[in-house]
């Protein structure tokens, strides 16, 4: 039956676990700290996640019914013409909530 490895290779294997044996504390401390990143790595991204998924379901909870009113240029992608939007001022913003007779929540940006 053929070696799985060379005998040079049996022999630096060797060497690597002398060294790691007498250096047992520092392997320990090195192999500890890879550990210990790689979990925090793991709980940033699962944290990230969570945050990402309850953003989404709340502006999800908002449904369909909502809509935004801004002013600025919109337009110019896939072949479109872009348009200037004109500004909203406070007489349009005013006489809109009065003539909207509906429950609503009305903010600005």
């Amino acid at each position: 039956m053929k070696h799985l490895f060379s005998t040079a290779a049996r022999e630096n294997i060797r060497i690597a676990w002398l060294a790691i044996g007498s250096q047992r504390l520092r392997a320990v401390i090195t192999v500890s700290i890879i550990a210990l990143g790689i979990m925090a790595l793991v709980a940033m991204i699962t944290a990230t996640q969570a945050l990402e998924n309850k953003v989404n379901k709340e502006f999800g909870r908002m449904g369909s019914n909502t809509f935004t009113i801004r002013s600025g240029w919109k337009g110019g992608q896939n072949g479109e013409a872009e348009i200037k939007n004109e500004p909203v001022d406070f007489a349009q913003a005013s006489r809109f909530t009065r003539e909207y007779d509906y429950p609503a929540i009305v903010s600005r940006l």
